[in-house]
């Protein structure tokens, strides 16, 4: 008599919430970068994103997220720099949707002296969708954030993809 092999277990989603564990994730974002002062400009940029989740409940996680974006200006690099903390609701269809808040430091790199400031400061509330590819440790994600700085307003748009480990 032969016994059926066990059927595989699932593979755990590692962009999931696991009660009690810890995930990471680290993205690469294209963006525009809408900014706000003496008058508006829209221009180009790349980020790097990592998210340290936490599983509260199978449908919950709390993540802390750094980021660091490089926008080009005219006359210099803007660097935003995020910390923020959010909640993710993990299961929204085929989507993860995060929404949080944190805090942004800007140095302007190279600012003229007509620049309004050498460097910004101010609030992150930001919102985005995460995609995670089946059965791979790979994710894409859009993303608006806003953040209403010192001497001036950033509105971000950025698209990007990620990998979870």
């Amino acid at each position: 008599m032969q016994v059926a092999p066990a059927p595989p277990r699932p593979r755990a989603d590692p962009f999931g919430a696991t009660p009690g564990k810890l995930s990471a994730t680290l993205f690469g974002n294209l963006g525009l970068f809408t900014e706000s002062a003496a008058s508006v400009a829209t221009r180009p940029g790349v980020s790097a994103e990592f998210h340290l989740g936490y599983g509260v409940t199978p449908e919950l996680s709390l993540v802390g997220i750094g980021e660091l974006g490089f926008v080009l200006q005219d006359t210099g690099q803007l660097v935003p720099i995020t910390l923020a903390a959010a909640a993710r609701a993990e299961h929204v269809g085929p989507v993860k949707l995060l929404g949080g808040a944190g805090f942004t430091l800007a140095p302007y790199l190279g600012a003229p002296a007509s620049a309004p400031a050498s460097s910004f400061a101010g609030l992150a509330l930001l919102a985005e969708a995460v995609y995670p590819m089946p059965g791979t440790p790979l994710a894409l994600k859009g993303r608006i954030s806003l953040h209403p700085l010192s001497n001036v307003t950033l509105i971000v748009f950025t698209a990007g993809g990620g990998v979870a480990f």
